[in-house]
């Protein structure tokens, strides 16, 4: 599908569309994992897991978090999207200080992109390798892989259904702060509340006004 982005696009819908996306495809992914279909299951909560992130994404470049050629760069290259997550996200100490969005003590907004890309191929080799291999058969040697031989399915989903609910819990909290309160997250914990209409509770290690 291409991607066309211009000065008129919304990123706020497309950060709640991005998160309702995201629940739909949970549910379908539950869904699945009742049955046998376990390894698709799978796929669909990382898929799902991506959009959390694409709707967070959304919301650095609602409130001006990163510039044009960032945004032009992010919302075009799978890959960067996924390495920007795992690298700011999951790696690195987060947060807002005089008014910018910082990883690791740098401005987002300065930081080199497409360096960062380069030097975490890997991490995005790993990630497709696990991703895709919920899905297709491919040629090993004489043999051949198929997915339904996943042996650490269970262990995958209760660690990737671990972060959705990280992601999620994240950016409803970051929607609702409105970026504008300086804070610096440390690390995340969320308690997830099981049975319908239970609202996940996320405990932030930081400081700053965003974490009352």
């Amino acid at each position: 599908m291409c991607v066309e982005i211009n000065s008129s696009t919304n990123f706020l819908d497309g950060g709640k569309n991005s998160c309702e996306n995201a629940e739909i495809l949970r549910d379908s992914a539950e869904s699945l994992y009742q049955g046998t279909n376990k390894h698709i299951a799978l796929f669909l909560l990382y898929t799902s897991c991506e959009e959390l992130e694409k709707a967070i994404f959304c919301l650095l470049v609602h409130y001006k978090h990163l510039s044009q050629k960032q945004i032009n760069s992010v919302f075009k290259s799978h890959k960067l999207k996924i390495i920007l997550f795992e690298k700011i996200f999951n790696d690195k100490i987060i947060g807002l200080n005089n008014g910018k969005f910082v990883l690791n003590g740098k401005p987002l907004k300065s930081s080199d992109l497409k360096k960062l890309e380069q030097e975490n191929d890997p991490l995005w080799k790993k990630y497709k390798q696990e991703r895709e291999g919920c899905l297709y058969v491919e040629p090993q040697g004489k043999n051949w892989y198929d997915p339904k031989s996943i042996t650490d399915v269970e262990k995958r989903w209760s660690d990737t259904d671990t972060k959705w609910h990280g992601l999620n819990a994240l950016y409803k909290s970051l929607k609702k702060n409105g970026l504008k309160d300086d804070f610096n997250i440390f690390s995340l914990v969320v308690i997830v509340q099981k049975g319908q209409n239970q609202k996940d509770t996320l405990i932030f290690n930081g400081t700053g006004k965003a974490m009352k």
